[in-house]
């Protein structure tokens, strides 16, 4: 089994001799950018220019969903193809386009199914919420009450009581959700991994990946927890180096410039997340593979040639 350390330095080098595993993510996250910018700008223009905005929302807001759905489904393709280019790159040294959409045409549709299953399982979270609403139900006070006795000076302690019961739930609430959704993601980790690289039903990728938590619980925590750290930490980096260009609009001698380089530094942030994207998805492959005893490419394996 491959040490930590070692998934991601071979991780580095696999993406390094395969940059063209860069190529299909890059291109959707630049193009999802430019469609949702071009989306907005238009649906705004027509809302406004119209005599009544307000009836188009529906329109606009169908419009969206069904923008949101395709780009959905679109995401899955690409994360199923650049899984399976990853696991080529890693598994022989070299990958190409034509895995991205070997892999992406098979395996796109259990991408899909194994997303809803799992929102459906997020989706529980909501009972943490119930006491909150109960507090809200039963205590008889409208919307409007709330917002009328809150800003008033000599509010009943019925209602100060209230306050502080329905502040107390949703802290309960939130703490639970957070805990919930974060033990679901650390079970959950390597579904789409199990689905590709061992041609693996839904169900049975929901089960191995919660098998391979309960098999090595401190190498799985420790892996997560380390990729997590460098998304935050590459993140960050990026946004020092955007930041100038998101200076306030005062600070630039015209509104033309200032939406320019606004527009650049969000497109510069949209690759280099998108290539943040593609080097966890590689180390995510590795590890999977590794844990998982699969052949694994080294530069060492040219010797053997």
């Amino acid at each position: 089994m491959e040490h930590i350390v070692d998934t991601f330095t071979n991780g580095l080098n696999n993406m390094k001799n395969n940059t063209v595993i860069f190529l299909p993510f890059l291109v959707y996250t630049v193009l999802v950018f430019l469609l949702s910018s071009i989306m907005g700008f238009v649906l705004t223009d027509y809302i406004m220019a119209a005599d009544n905005p307000m009836s188009l929302l529906p329109a606009a807001f169908a419009i969206f969903f069904v923008y949101l759905f395709i780009i959905s489904l679109i995401s899955c393709y690409v994360s199923a193809g650049t899984i399976g280019m990853a696991k080529e790159a890693i598994a022989t040294g070299t990958t190409s386009l034509k895995d991205m959409v070997a892999y992406g045409k098979k395996y796109t549709i259990r991408i899909v199914f194994s997303t809803i299953l799992l929102s459906i399982i997020q989706s529980v979270s909501v009972i943490f919420w119930l006491p909150l609403y109960f507090a809200y139900k039963n205590a008889g006070y409208t919307i409007e009450m709330i917002i009328e006795m809150f800003y008033a000076v000599d509010a009943p302690d019925a209602f100060i009581i209230f306050l502080g019961t329905m502040f107390f739930s949703s802290m309960i609430g939130l703490l639970l959700t957070c805990i919930y959704l974060i033990f679901l993601s650390f079970i959950f980790y390597f579904v789409s991994y199990a689905i590709i690289v061992d041609d693996m039903p839904v169900i049975a990728a929901f089960k191995k990946s919660f098998a391979l938590l309960r098999q090595y619980p401190w190498k799985v925590f420790l892996f997560i927890m380390l990729v997590s750290f460098l998304i935050i930490a590459l993140a960050s980096i990026v946004s020092i180096v955007t930041m100038p260009f998101s200076m306030p609009p005062f600070l630039f001698l015209s509104v033309s410039l200032y939406l320019f380089l606004s527009f650049i530094g969000s497109l510069i942030q949209t690759i280099f997340s998108a290539a943040i994207g593609v080097a966890v998805i590689v180390w995510n492959t590795r590890f999977y593979m590794g844990i998982t005893e699969k052949e694994l490419y080294t530069e060492e394996n040219l010797l053997d040639f």
